[in-house]
């Protein structure tokens, strides 16, 4: 159960992971207590993903169609909220679609797909 809310400020940070978060097509994953990861599918496969461990510990990245790497921003929460804003759409001109070196055969964030 929710404790109920007590009147305190929302620090800014929890404010705008919940307006990422709440704009149509974010789902939120199951995963660890200590672990929070959202994802958003684009249309084309791609698929933009936020894991976050804390505050200070926070990782975006995006995967082409395949489930390969070709955009990543570690950071704080705050900073990898603003780097996923400002990435482009997947179907921009000015999109990333190269695969990051070294991780195209290593584990990722997320996999889409069975």
């Amino acid at each position: 159960m929710t404790p109920p809310y007590d009147g305190a400020p929302i620090p800014f940070v929890l404010r705008a992971l919940k307006a990422l978060v709440s704009t149509d097509g974010w789902q939120s994953l199951a995963g660890s207590p200590d672990l929070l990861v959202y994802i958003y599918p684009w249309p084309d496969g791609t698929v933009d993903a936020l894991a976050v461990k804390g505050e200070t510990d926070a990782l975006a990245e995006r995967t082409n169609p395949a489930g390969e790497p070709v955009w990543r921003h570690e950071g704080t929460l705050t900073d990898a909220i603003d780097a996923l804003r400002d990435v482009p759409p997947p179907d921009a001109d000015h999109a990333p679609r190269l695969v990051l070196p070294g991780r195209a055969s290593g584990p990722h964030l997320w996999r889409p797909g069975p």
